[in-house]
């Protein structure tokens, strides 16, 4: 329970739980990514430029699941960063839209797998190890 600006704003314990399991695997795949950016990147500089657009994909999803309602289609279950962001608004104001949860989750993990699977790949490469 937290009071801000005068309005109660209550949260489940439930709520905190489903959120945290919806952003593991959103940090897995992104942690991933930054890996293969690393591992292509030939120096600071370069990966820094490579991140960026990373960087300004997950900020616009984000920004765009405060534009989108709460109720949402299917669809954008499968949108990587975009369907956390909406899996977690829906959590935290108590709907719990379970068809879009599960494929929301489900979706996340397999890109988490996918770009776990590209990093392992990358760093198994002796060019990459050895930069030869």
């Amino acid at each position: 329970v937290a009071h801000i600006g005068g309005e109660t704003i209550e949260v489940s314990y439930g709520s905190i739980a489903a959120a945290l399991v919806a952003v593991i695997p959103l940090g897995l795949m992104m942690s991933s990514v930054l890996l293969v950016i690393s591992a292509i990147a030939r120096n600071l500089k370069e990966a820094q430029t490579y991140v960026f657009p990373v960087s300004m994909s997950v900020i616009v999803a984000a920004m765009l699941s405060t534009i989108l309602g709460q109720e949402n289609t299917l669809a954008l279950a499968a949108v990587p960063v975009l369907n956390t962001a909406l899996a977690m608004k829906q959590v935290l104001a108590g709907i719990f839209n379970v068809p879009f949860l599960a494929l929301s989750l489900t979706t996340s993990v397999v890109y988490a797998l996918l770009t776990l699977k590209l990093a392992v790949s990358m760093f198994e490469r002796e060019s990459v190890l050895f930069r030869a």
